[in-house]
């Protein structure tokens, strides 16, 4: 997205620059400052509110950019200030003189006149309350548009995630013991443990431990426009005991947006699925979920090897042209990950056995 240079905005008496952010909203910006004064889901809502904002505040340009920052169009703006004008005085002349039409009564022809002109601004008047009522009616008539909705964000274990750390790399005492998961599928039964998990401080292992679950309303597209994830502790990991509750392959990965923990670098964005690439970075790139729809944003979190992280994440949104925030985990009770573990020699997995009630050495599959 290009911004107008500030020469160009000397140049030209620009007010509001309508610019495409990214991923279907338009920014209203105001000369070359940020961030935008508001954020519009269609062209036609950005400019129509620009032409309003101009307006009210004297009037100016609007100037509407493309996605490559190119201009495609001007509109000059006038002032909405009502004009004031002077009040008409009246002279009166002599009633019958040379050059004044006189009528029997020995009123004049201007006298008539002013008859004539009261007659239409009655005229004019009753039209204005015929369409008064006619737009009150239509008004009533007409459904009224629906009310905004607002979507949904969950932040989730990864369902690639198949091995998680429990605390101090000790298994859990027999007297907590993991929910039972006997009747569901012995190969991945991680999604039963997830709130046992989170209540007994047992971390996920692996970068690709987090999803972001974005679900959108039927009333507007959510847009991802940043996400920032604060470190609140980092700590090494300690003895050799890991938990796995997951067995065999997974699929293609969608979206995932990479996230450095130990630098406070712009995540980067790639794209899902078999022909998965890099999009660019989170600003200004953004993900969009369009109305109705639900998808997912895979969190790759890269950290150093063999080191627990306690954090928390906001991520920031548009959605029915508002900007929005969502946050998650805080330091009573934060996201646990552990992006990347050491070489797995020295360490052994365990699940938990349903019929022997206690913790075996997982087996190989």
């Amino acid at each position: 997205m290009r911004h107008t240079s500030h020469l160009e905005a000397q140049a030209m008496p620009i007010s509001r620059i309508v610019d495409s952010w990214g991923g279907g909203t338009w920014a209203i910006r105001q000369r070359l400052q940020t961030p935008p004064l508001s954020v519009h889901q269609s062209l036609q809502k950005a400019v129509d509110a620009a032409v309003a904002e101009v307006a009210n505040a004297g009037g100016g340009e609007v100037v509407i950019c493309d996605q490559q920052g190119q201009v495609r169009d001007r509109r000059v703006v006038y002032p909405s200030w009502p004009a004031h004008s002077m009040p008409l005085q009246h002279f009166p002349g002599p009633v019958a003189t040379a050059g004044n039409l006189t009528y029997p009564d020995g009123k004049s022809a201007r006298s008539s006149s002013g008859r004539n002109w009261k007659h239409v601004a009655e005229v004019v008047g009753l039209i204005g309350v015929v369409i008064g009522i006619v737009f009150t009616v239509l008004a009533y008539v007409r459904p009224p548009e629906p009310p905004a909705e607002s979507g949904k964000l969950d932040l989730v274990a990864s369902s690639t995630i198949i091995s998680y750390y429990p605390t101090n790399g000790k298994l859990p005492s027999l007297g907590n013991p993991p929910p039972d998961f006997s009747g569901g599928s012995f190969n991945y039964h991680c999604d039963r443990w997830q709130e046992w998990f989170r209540e007994s401080s047992i971390a996920p292992i692996g970068g690709s431990s987090m999803e972001l679950e974005v679900t959108a309303s039927s009333t507007s597209p959510i847009s991802i426009v940043r996400l920032t994830t604060d470190v609140l502790a980092k700590k090494p990991t300690g003895g050799s005991a890991r938990i796995r509750c997951g067995y065999g392959g997974a699929g293609f990965d969608p979206h995932t947006l990479r996230i450095e923990m130990d630098r406070s670098s712009v995540p980067i964005l790639e794209r899902g699925g078999p022909n998965g690439g890099i999009i660019g970075p989170l600003p200004p790139s953004s993900f969009r979920v369009d109305e109705s729809a639900a998808e997912t944003l895979t969190l790759d979190f890269e950290g150093e090897e063999g080191y627990l992280y306690e954090c928390s994440i906001r991520v920031e949104y548009s959605e029915n042209g508002e900007n929005k925030v969502a946050e998650f985990g805080t330091s009573e009770d934060p996201i646990l990950l552990l992006p990347k573990e050491a070489s797995l020699s020295g360490l052994t997995e365990y699940d938990w056995s349903v019929s022997d009630n206690q913790w075996i050495v997982a087996p190989v599959r």
